[in-house]
């Protein structure tokens, strides 16, 4: 009974850490793939730089909270 309920509580942290790992190589591709790192800043429109912070939010709060959980065991 204690065995399954680790062995449940191991594959339920695994499961969060793969959707945070996945989440943050998202965000990676997705700056990969709009960031232009031959121009400088100036040249980065306000609504892709808007989308990179939002991700970049979501993605703090999803790790921060996943951070927090795995404390908590």
């Amino acid at each position: 009974m204690v065995e399954n309920k680790l062995n449940l509580d191991s594959l339920r942290t695994n499961r969060n850490f793969c959707q945070k790992k996945s989440a943050l190589t998202a965000k990676r591709q997705f700056i990969e793939d709009n960031y232009d790192y031959s121009t400088n800043v100036k040249d980065l429109s306000t609504e892709l730089f808007r989308l990179i912070q939002d991700s970049n939010t979501k993605v703090n709060t999803s790790v921060a909270d996943f951070v927090t959980k795995l404390t908590k065991q």
